[in-house]
């Protein structure tokens, strides 16, 4: 069973001045919480400002699963103008990578029959869990592709990895100056291990 929750939106803090948006947000934030799977609609004209980054962010602090429908007065085919979307959304929202972004039309209706089985493949991948094996295995791959750092004469070990918890799918590396290690490097670690879990 489905139950969808249509909000207003949300605007930033600084602008809930009347007691309608203080309420409008609110009711908002209040979904968010609850939701299993948040839908995040993008106005592909304008797409990824700050505001739909910001809400992008909470969802995935709040341990959502997350689908992102781009709306436009047309709706764009699978090509060149999706994967530069799909690459920006990647690169801005790592903590989201690999979540769905379908290509809708909010004047036609085109694409909207896309949308429940990107939001089941989703809420699938928000809460599947990965076999320490096989998240090994991926490490290893991932090492002999990207060497550690040497910090201080010393090079950074990677024992192995285990997935902690699911909801948002969250992994631990065991080794040693694991402190030490750029944030490319945890992010690579992250989206690959988030992608082996679809």
């Amino acid at each position: 069973m489905c139950c969808l929750h249509d909000t207003a939106g949300l605007r930033k803090k600084a602008r809930w001045r009347t007691r309608v948006w203080r309420n409008v947000g609110g009711s908002t934030l209040e979904a968010i919480r609850f939701a299993d799977c948040v839908i995040v609609m993008i106005d592909a004209t304008a797409p990824f400002e700050k505001q739909d980054l910001t809400i992008a962010d909470l969802i995935a602090r709040e341990g959502r699963a997350s689908s992102s429908p781009s709306t436009n007065g047309i709706c764009w085919k699978q090509g060149r103008r999706h994967f530069a979307m799909r690459e920006k959304l990647d690169r801005l929202l790592p903590q989201v990578a690999g979540a769905p972004l379908i290509a809708t039309s909010a004047r036609t209706g085109e694409g909207i029959y896309r949308l429940e089985g990107a939001v089941t493949a989703a809420d699938r991948a928000w809460n599947s869990r990965v076999s320490t094996a096989t998240l090994n295995r991926f490490l290893e791959e991932a090492l002999q592709r990207h060497a550690t750092p040497a910090i201080s004469g010393r090079r950074v070990r990677i024992r192995y990895m285990t997935q902690r918890k699911a909801r948002p799918p969250s992994f631990t590396l065991f080794g040693n100056q694991l402190d030490a290690l750029p944030r490319p490097i945890c992010v690579t670690c992250r989206t690959g291990c988030a992608r082996r879990s679809t």
